[in-house]
């Protein structure tokens, strides 16, 4: 059972938990190998054009179970931590294939008409048609006429805490970063309400920086489909040059709601049971093995009576030998699922799934968009880190990336990993046997790597932050000439459990008030006048120059380390 289901009547499902506190571990429960190379299965599949209307058809039917049969399905080259070991148990039965097969029906009656799908995993959804390619194309040419007028608004922008040797040479461009110009506690100030009037206070939070998020108002469905934004975005200027931008955005988050809401419906605390997995363990010890291996009988009666110290001990020690014989030969049952045939997951009927909707709702969101270089010089990026977006603090629940545009590069996936409870063992199970389960040994960290999926041109992901995400490698096409992908990833804060958005904190870098009284003031007055407006209107000590940018988001990481060793602890804790 998870221990991952949130107290109390509020909050999702999220990874900000110290697995050290739970014997067992925190996460999902453990997934075995036979049931990964199901979910490869299944998911190769459906990644098939039109996929779906093709489980009626005998002639498909065939083909995709030759595909089952020679493994076709799990050769991938970005994830050697996970290929080598479902190459090693064997091939899926008939009667497997045969179950991924009818459970195909049930992935089919789960898309809707905006053409989201379930995706790798469970909780994980993906559309190819959901961002129209009007609205990418907008975004990246607001990219270039905000960010890239020159090289010092380019230079602004490249990130400068992307280090190491693999880096080298590679360029990654963010335009706009959550950790952009955060809240200091005790000195940025932010807007309390006291008695019907607004007034500045300094903002006081639990660690010393806190990245801002935005306020969006979603429409209902009787509304036109536009949405609003109740305060300015961490990164983006509120200036009329920006605004294109900013509506773009909106209209972006606008066709994202529908993946957002099916992925939230999967992490609500009343919807675990669609996330159980289809080989169930049991509490009993999980490993089992064939008849006829009972372990060797204890020395005769009679044996350590002390009277043949040396003798006696021999016997144990042979015996002691006999039973480490007996424990690593013992050959394991594989694990298979129930019998009696394809049984239905639970949640289809619309009973036992709650639906959520973050329609007619404000929603708060942290915004990404960047964009990864390549030359001939370094023609390939060497994919990202395991990572959880945010801290505790910022509550991120769910997280939704798409690629906008991609210019002579491979299309590279996004890896996928959850946090597992460790299952039952017994001192007597040997480490092979709980490999050919679980393909991990003792003492390995208790994750499990459970899918990638293509991060090709237009397709939208939305994952939940309680798993694991990972960029692989992607490298040019042509090695003689650049290119480059822009990505934007939505960051969905629990909507359930509100924090301090930009709608409380007033803008802060000095350049957006400058640019702002530049708009709104006489063109003649004198710069020295415009500084001094500047320094009466709030106080010249409330505003953050641009040089602080880059050394707040160093501090930024540094301080979420901590919760790094949290959430290492929670999918690092060893089986």
């Amino acid at each position: 059972m998870s221990h991952l289901l949130p107290m109390g009547d509020k909050g999702y499902l999220h990874p900000f938990l110290d697995g050290r506190l739970y014997d067992t571990g925190v996460g999902e429960d453990i997934r075995t190998l036979v049931e990964l190379k199901m979910d490869r299965l299944s998911y190769y599949i459906r990644s098939l054009p039109s996929w779906w209307t093709h489980l009626e058809d005998p002639k498909v039917l065939r083909e995709w179970r030759e595909i089952a049969r020679d493994q076709q399905f799990i050769t991938n080259e970005n994830w050697n931590e996970d290929t080598p070991l479902l190459q090693t148990i064997p091939g899926l039965t008939e009667y497997q294939i045969t179950w991924v097969l009818n459970e195909l029906r049930w992935y089919a009656r789960r898309r809707d008409p905006n053409d989201c799908q379930v995706s790798c995993f469970e909780r994980v959804w993906e559309s190819d048609s959901a961002l129209p390619d009007e609205i990418r194309r907008g975004i990246c040419a607001q990219i270039d006429a905000c960010f890239l007028t020159n090289d010092t608004t380019r230079r602004e922008c490249l990130r400068r805490d992307w280090v190491g040797p693999q880096a080298r040479n590679v360029t990654i461009l963010d335009f706009v970063h959550p950790f952009d110009f955060p809240i200091v506690s005790n000195r940025t100030l932010r807007f309390e309400d006291d008695g019907g009037e607004r007034r500045l206070v300094n903002a006081v939070i639990g660690t010393k920086y806190g990245a801002i998020p935005t306020d969006f108002v979603i429409p209902t469905e009787d509304q036109p489909p536009v949405v609003s934004r109740l305060g300015y975005i961490s990164g983006i200027p509120p200036t009329k040059r920006f605004t294109p931008l900013l509506d773009l955005i909106n209209a972006a988050l606008e066709k994202s709601i529908p993946l957002f809401e099916r992925t939230l419906t999967s992490l609500h605390r009343a919807n675990h049971v669609l996330v159980t997995p289809r080989i169930a363990l049991g509490t009993g010890p999980p490993i089992r093995y064939e008849r006829g291996t009972d372990p060797p009988d204890e020395p005769g009666q009679g044996i350590g009576d002390g009277t043949d110290d040396e003798e006696d001990e021999e016997q144990w020690h042979e015996w002691d030998r006999a039973v480490h014989r007996w424990a690593q030969t013992r050959k394991p049952i594989p694990p298979d699922l129930p019998t009696g045939g394809y049984v239905e997951r639970p949640g289809l009927d619309g009973e036992t799934e709650h639906k959520v909707s973050l329609r007619g709702r404000t929603l708060q969101l942290f915004i990404k968009l960047s964009r990864v270089e390549l030359t001939p010089n370094s023609p390939r990026f060497p994919g990202g880190e395991w990572t959880c977006e945010g801290s505790y603090e910022n509550r991120v629940v769910a997280c939704m990336s798409t690629v906008l545009d991609s210019s002579n590069v491979t299309d590279g996936e996004l890896g996928l990993k959850m946090a597992v409870t460790r299952p039952i063992i017994t001192a007597s199970d040997p480490d092979f046997a709980c490999m050919e389960y679980w393909g991990k040994k003792r003492y390995y960290p208790l994750n499990q790597f459970i899918g990638a999926v293509r991060m090709k041109e237009g397709r939208c992901i939305a994952y939940p932050n309680l798993y694991q995400h990972r960029l692989s490698p992607f490298e040019l096409v042509d090695p003689t000439k650049p290119g480059h992908r822009t990505i934007l990833q939505l960051q969905l804060v629990d909507p359930e459990l509100a924090v301090l958005s930009t709608t409380d904190v007033p803008p802060q870098p000095a350049s957006w008030a400058l640019d702002a009284l530049l708009e709104s003031l006489d063109k003649r007055l004198p710069m020295e006048v415009v500084l001094k407006i500047m320094e009466f209107a709030v106080g010249e000590e409330f505003f953050l120059s641009d040089d602080c940018r880059w050394p707040y988001r160093y501090e930024m990481q540094l301080l979420n380390e901590l919760d790094r060793e949290r959430i290492g602890c929670y999918f690092e804790e060893e089986l």
